[in-house]
């Protein structure tokens, strides 16, 4: 290779029109030694990945999540030497995220002089920031062409994020709900598990043993944490994923489905092994599982059920631009409010919703709701027809990706997490599926060697 250029342009199998030097270039260019050549943009994209499943460390003084500066640099790629056109592949979310962003500006116009400006522009600024997340992934993740390393990124992520829960267990003895948890809280260690564990799954159905028992124990440690965590929810979203990525992936490939089964089976019964064997683990276990056949009178089903009511009345009051972004905890709605409340009506409204839909829903209106509802269900249609495709080619990373989509959303009834970095860098992977299924012969950076995943 010559010239003041460190990278040459390598012609891209199924792609004939793709003749400039771009990201999926980049990622597979090769130096005068003959090796691949790194791309630095590529390695921010995977560590910005890691850090949406390890949310745990923050720029000093500002208080800046480090996956911010990570993603401007992707953006920046993707902005400015993008390896393919944008808006003829990705007009369709381009056109979704620009809905959505202009009705929650319209929003913020609407409210001006009724609400508390700053709370508002700040939380707009950050949707923003997330809409360019979805897009920046979309683009990223379906021209790079390295699907197999993202998944294997974020399934080494969230086993690292179970073995942490896993020391808090162990060290400070937070097991179960309200159990003293400092490095994050039940509900962010929840979701984090429902939407990342289906990435174990894909590695479990890999034609390696190493890589089946690797998942197998990432599996171990993942399901025993999410027990110990001891969040409903989670249990319901992963049970759901988990049931999801099976049945599909017995339909699709019949042949390599048995040890998936028979995986499935020897995990849950090592987790339920290791349950009974901790005192505490079991009696937790036992007393949050009892709690499902009487939720009309379990105290925390009861608070977000007012919480629920709280939100159906606040977009009532305001239903075609709700009360305001960022303004949920702020607002009081006129119902009764739980009994363990009284007197205490603005402790009650300054808590969390529980739901994402419900708070977005009181919050921009109809004017936002209907936007985002056709944002996701495009998402869920497109995405679920262009992974079943991608994984009768062969490629089990799509239905992973799908699944843990899936998962998420299920979740997202029972928590707010809407306003999450990592939540839109899913909704990005979802999106890049229906872009890479659209074409013949999608291309695949493996960090394993690809005949490991080979139908």
């Amino acid at each position: 290779m010559t010239g003041a250029s460190p990278f040459v342009q390598v012609p891209v199998a199924g792609f004939p029109a793709l003749r400039r030097v771009g990201l999926a270039n980049r990622m597979i260019a090769r130096n005068r030694s003959g090796r691949t050549a790194k791309c630095p943009v590529a390695t921010c994209f995977y560590i910005f990945a890691a850090f949406c499943v390890l949310p745990f460390l923050e720029i000093p003084l500002i208080g800046l999540s480090f996956t911010a500066p990570l993603f401007l640099i992707v953006a920046g790629a993707a902005v400015l030497r993008p390896a393919r056109r944008w808006f003829p592949d990705y007009n369709r979310w381009i056109s979704l995220a620009g809905f959505i962003w202009v009705s929650l500006l319209l929003g913020m116009v609407m409210h001006l002089g009724i609400t508390d400006l700053l709370p508002t522009a700040r939380v707009f600024l950050d949707f923003t920031y997330w809409l360019v997340v979805f897009l920046g992934t979309a683009h990223f993740a379906s021209t790079s062409l390295t699907y197999n390393r993202i998944t294997t990124v974020l399934a080494i992520s969230v086993s690292m994020l179970a073995v942490i829960r896993l020391f808090e267990a162990l060290a400070l003895g937070s097991v179960g709900a309200w159990s003293g948890l400092v490095l994050q809280s039940q509900n962010n260690y929840a979701i984090l598990f429902t939407t990342f564990s289906p990435f174990l799954l894909i590695f479990l159905v890999s034609k390696r043993w190493r890589h089946r028992l690797l998942a197998l124990l990432g599996l171990l440690v993942v399901w025993t944490a999410a027990v110990i965590n001891g969040s409903r929810g989670c249990w319901a979203g992963m049970a759901i994923g988990t049931l999801v990525f099976t049945t599909l992936f017995t339909c699709s490939k019949p042949r390599r489905a048995w040890f998936l089964w028979i995986g499935l089976a020897f995990v849950s019964v090592c987790v339920a092994a290791l349950v009974i064997s901790s005192e505490i683990a079991r009696s937790t276990f036992s007393d949050r599982w009892a709690t499902l056949s009487s939720l009309e009178n379990e105290k925390s089903f009861m608070v977000r059920q007012y919480l629920n009511q709280k939100s159906w009345a606040l977009f009532e009051e305001s239903p075609l631009f709700g009360v305001g972004l960022g303004q949920y905890q702020e607002a009081h709605a006129n119902i009764e409010i739980p009994p363990w409340y009284k007197g205490r009506e603005s402790e009650f409204d300054k808590r969390s919703s529980h739901n994402s839909y419900l708070s977005l829903l009181a919050e921009t209106g109809l004017a936002g709701a209907i936007p985002f509802a056709i944002f996701l269900l495009v998402l869920i249609g497109f995405g679920g027809v262009a992974a079943v495709r991608l994984t009768r080619r062969g490629h089990i990373w799509a239905l992973g990706i799908f699944v843990g989509f899936i998962s998420m959303a299920i979740h997202m009834w029972a928590i707010s997490s809407l306003t999450n970095t990592a939540t839109w860098f899913v909704y990005g992977l979802a999106a890049s599926l229906v872009v890479v299924a659209r074409r013949k012969q999608p291309r695949v950076t493996a960090f394993f060697p690809q005949k490991a995943f080979a139908a």
